[in-house]
Formats: C-alpha cells, structure tokens, sequence
C-alpha cells in the first residue's frame, strides 16, 4: 500500500513539473498593466530571497519599480475633476461631526475604480472591532460616478460595505459592526455637501 502512495506522488509531481516547463514564463512590459508587487524593503529582509525564489521557478519577479504607480497617483491628485464633493472636506466633516477620526489619510489608485481620484483610511478606534474603513471617490461628473458604483457593486462585493453616491462622488465605508450609528450620521454628512 505504500508502494501505491509512493509512485502516485512521484507521478504528480513528475506531471507538474512538465506542466509547468511546458509554459513559457512571464515577462513585465513595464507598463501600468504589470502587477505590482511591494518593494524588497517593505517585504522586509526577505525580499531578496522571495524575488530569487520566483526567478529561480519561473515565476513572476515581484517589480521594485513603482514609478508608473506613483506617476499615476500623482497625475490623478494633479488632475482632480473637483465637480461635486472632494474627499478633505469630507474627512473634515466626519471628523468634526461624526466622531470619525481617520488616523492616517491616504491616497488610492483611482483608476481600479474608474474613479479620477480616491482617497481615504481607517478610524482610529482603539477595539478593532470598532473601526471604519473609509473610502472616498471624485468623478469627473455624476454618470461617471453612477457607472462607478454599480462597478463596484458587482465587481468588489464586500461584506457590511456601503456604498453611495452623490455629486460626482462615491463614498464607501466598511464597518465590522453592521449597526454601528455613525455609518448612517456619515452618509448623511456626505449627502449634505
């Protein structure tokens, strides 16, 4: 019985390996359409031995070349539709009066939502349980926006997210706390600017 187990094992792995060798590997372009992976220093001080390993079996070499990505997040703060409501305002406005406190306000690639710029963070509630992921998007005008939506909608379905949208923008939070009251203070906040 042994026996068995061992040949089968080295026949899957026999087969894998011809699968594998049968595909030739990928190579980058360079362009926005790459994958971008994080740099060897924020995987830390494994990152060389992880893009090694990849090299070494033909995989994807994880890029450290994110100019494309931080040229695209610059042109989107640089080119902001400013047509309806814009993220500061209303990251000052949930601070002030919903008691939504973003500890560190970052800019997003836009253009994973069809979006002209998007930014946003998560509360700084000390339980986790408590806190709110936010996400704020600018459109160019109110059908891009509508459009945006129900991209997002169908294409990144998440689990107590809501999601609106209003004056050429998309306002997203996500609570673990599905009946947390500041979701709905929040959206009224948004609604009124």
């Amino acid at each position: 019985m042994n026996r068995f187990y061992l040949v089968a094992a080295f026949a899957a792995l026999v087969s894998c390996r011809k699968s594998s060798a049968s595909q030739p590997p990928a190579t980058g372009s360079g362009s926005a359409q790459d994958i971008v992976a994080p740099t060897e220093q924020q995987l830390g001080s494994d990152g060389a031995a992880v893009a090694a390993l990849h090299k070494a079996n033909g995989q994807l070499v994880p890029t450290t070349d994110t100019r494309q990505l931080v040229g695209d997040l610059q042109n989107e703060a640089m080119h902001r539709p400013k047509a309806g409501v814009l993220a500061e305002p209303l990251f000052d406005a949930l601070d002030q009066k919903a008691t939504i406190h973003l500890g560190q306000r970052q800019q997003y690639a836009g253009f994973t939502m069809k979006a002209s710029f998007c930014a946003g963070g998560t509360t700084t509630d000390s339980a986790p349980a408590d806190r709110l992921t936010v996400s704020m998007c600018e459109y160019s005008d109110d059908k891009a926006a509508k459009a945006s939506l129900d991209f997002m909608n169908s294409r990144f379905p998440i689990k107590n997210a809501r999601r609106e949208e209003h004056h050429a923008a998309v306002l997203t939070i996500v609570a673990l706390n599905a009946t947390d009251a500041r979701v709905d203070q929040a959206f009224k906040i948004f609604e009124s600017l």
